[in-house]
């Protein structure tokens, strides 16, 4: 009986945890929709307020988890010393740039990691579970919860990767096109960001914040590094690294942008060539796994059936 209630438990435990998970995944998403709504009408204000009107920026309400961020934040800054910086460039890598990302990860890192431990404990106490597995298993589940937004955050960057990694000879043709047609580097990052952003790519998003961080002052090198530093892909930090030896030696952007989709055909050539040569290992792992037991059962299955009766009727027999 104490091993089914250590069960419900444990059940009761990850079911939460999952739920705490969902529940922070939901509220940075709708964190980062309202931030972007919010800069939107703003600038809709000023366009439509009267000549000579000072406006003052709408503020956005603080919310019940705001509160309870802003709270859990500094706990968690002080388990993570100087860290601050890298996860804020891990979060923009699996796409998570709002205002309140960071903090929103580390409120979720102090929430999961005191949570779980304080469920499963009211649990065992009603199960009664000895004292060193409850020790070790508070333990492990403070471990889990302190981690497990980072594994969110890995996977989820990860994917975002892949994805850029697709867009990119796509993006890379538009911008070939767009400045052999006349266009400078610029408006060409504005068209191809248009472009990618109608598809629903994030390599579109990336361009788009790039073309407003030059429009706002920010040099071109600059911006452009910041973009590598965004998305994390290899790719897409060649291209910039071109870039940048272009406008700093001043050489056709042109020529530059199309040796640079011909050097991405060929690496993604032979990505793709590397891959299918990995298919057969990958496929006999496999085949060893899941087919050759099979293939034993079916081949002994024969001789085993006629030892079972020789035995039999030699015992019956005897």
């Amino acid at each position: 009986m104490g091993g089914g209630a250590l069960g419900s438990a444990v059940t009761l435990a990850f079911a939460s945890m999952l739920l705490l998970l969902s529940a922070a995944s939901v509220w940075m998403a709708l964190t980062n929709w309202n931030s972007a709504r919010a800069a939107f009408e703003d600038r809709l204000r000023r366009l439509q307020g009267p000549a000579g009107a000072v406006l003052v920026p709408r503020r956005r309400p603080v919310s019940v988890l705001d509160a309870l961020v802003a709270r859990l934040a500094p706990q968690a800054r002080v388990l993570l010393p100087g860290q601050e910086d890298e996860m804020r460039e891990k979060l923009a890598q699996a796409g998570w740039r709002g205002p309140h990302a960071a903090e929103a990860y580390l409120a979720a890192q102090v929430a999961l990691s005191v949570g779980l431990p304080a469920i499963y404990l009211t649990g065992a106490f009603w199960s009664h579970t000895e004292g060193l597995r409850m020790v070790a298993a508070m333990m492990a589940l403070t471990a889990l919860g302190f981690g497990l937004p980072g594994t969110v955050v890995a996977r989820r960057g990860r994917a975002r990767q892949k994805e850029l990694q697709r867009s990119l000879p796509e993006a890379l043709d538009l911008l070939v096109t767009c400045v052999e047609a006349g266009l400078g580097l610029d408006s060409a990052l504005h068209k191809v960001a248009d472009e990618l952003e109608l598809n629903g790519s994030p390599l579109g998003t990336e361009l788009r914040i790039t073309h407003l961080e030059i429009a706002a002052g920010i040099t071109r090198v600059e911006a452009l590094q910041r973009m590598a530093r965004r998305t994390g892909v290899e790719d897409i930090r060649a291209l910039v690294a071109v870039l940048v030896q272009t406008e700093r030696f001043g050489t056709s952007v042109a020529h530059a942008l199309r040796t640079q989709a011909e050097s991405l055909r060929v690496r993604r050539q032979l990505r793709a060539e590397e891959e299918a040569g990995q298919s057969p290992v990958k496929l006999s792992a496999i085949l060893v796994v899941f087919l050759v037991p099979c293939l034993v059962m079916v081949v002994l299955s024969g001789a085993v059936v006629r030892v079972y009766h020789s035995l039999l009727h030699g015992s019956l027999g005897g």
